[in-house]
């Protein structure tokens, strides 16, 4: 049974996750922005709406826990994505998955993209960055 101490528990652990993966996506912003990439940050880029509705087919959720950034060099004709919960599908059964944690890329050029989760999950240290940004790089 669970009382309602244990759905704030809940609530507050949910919340410290949040904060801790908008941390993580700060970090990788700082990184990026060293690197001369251009980070969209204008409005709440970067993190699912608190109040998503798929356009009123359902009541209101929380999607700020969806975590990504936009970002490019001066050449807008190349654009990242980079997803801190990509999807994936297995090729075998077909289901389809949500690997929170794990970054992924999807690469922009033109009407072409591409996309490619890395082996780099949360928390990110100097050598996961340096992994992304190269990947970034050699894309």
């Amino acid at each position: 049974m669970i009382d309602s101490n244990e759905h704030y528990d809940f609530i507050a652990i949910k919340h410290l996750y949040s904060e801790a993966r908008e941390y993580e996506r700060k970090k990788l912003i700082k990184a990026l922005k060293e690197k001369y990439y251009i980070v969209n940050t204008k409005g709440c880029s970067g993190k699912g709406s608190t109040r998503y509705t798929s356009q009123g087919r359902m009541s209101e959720y929380d999607l700020s826990n969806w975590k990504y950034i936009e970002t490019h060099k001066d050449d807008k004709e190349v654009r990242f994505l980079i997803s801190f919960n990509p999807f994936e599908s297995d090729k075998f059964t077909l289901n389809k998955h949500c690997l929170y944690d794990r970054i992924g890329i999807c690469k922009y050029y033109k009407d072409h993209k591409i996309e490619k989760i890395l082996n780099v999950d949360l928390p990110l240290d100097y050598n996961k960055i340096e992994i992304i940004i190269s990947e970034l790089e050699n894309s």
